[in-house]
């Protein structure tokens, strides 16, 4: 009986570990590698669009004229992926908002911000554990959710919160 509580739990500590990665904001590991040390095609023609600060400013929310309220600048409600090119479940989760965003173009817009590039973003947030999902629904508030969740669950939030 021990024994098969402590293969349970030493198994959710692991799917825990396996889908968030932990930052600590320094950007110290480069571009996403294989096994041997051989490094990942960047993805091109996307449909989710990575975006910058002043991107992040223009599109998303300008913290800096709206300091103390929420103001999306956004005409359709969006995710926003921040993520690292290293991180095993970012690049898992990458590929689900990829198709994610395929299927609901037109209705919702995702975007990625690497944490290792902006780090005043992920700082302002206190992201402190990617991948981490900024979910902006048009007329309420944002809210955050962190790890690499899988498909459906992505899916049925989309529709209960983006796009009622």
């Amino acid at each position: 009986m021990r024994k098969s509580i402590f293969t349970i739990s030493l198994a959710i500590l692991l799917f825990v570990a396996s889908s968030s990665c932990a930052w600590n904001g320094s950007g110290s590991h480069g571009n996403a590698t294989d096994m041997a040390g051989v490094a990942l095609p960047q993805e091109k023609n996307t449909v989710v669009i990575e975006i910058d600060k002043a991107q992040f400013l223009e599109k998303v929310y300008d913290y800096q004229k709206n300091s103390k309220e929420w103001v999306y600048e956004g005409s359709l409600p969006c995710i926003v992926d921040f993520y690292a090119n290293w991180c095993g479940p970012c690049r898992t989760l990458s590929s689900t908002l990829e198709k994610l965003a395929q299927e609901y173009k037109g209705k919702i817009v995702i975007y990625k911000v690497n944490v290792d590039k902006e780090s005043e973003l992920s700082a302002l947030f206190g992201i402190s554990s990617i991948p981490a999902l900024l979910w902006c629904p048009l007329g309420s508030e944002p809210f955050f959710t962190q790890g690499a969740v899988p498909e459906a669950p992505l899916r049925e939030k989309i529709e209960t919160s983006l796009i009622k």
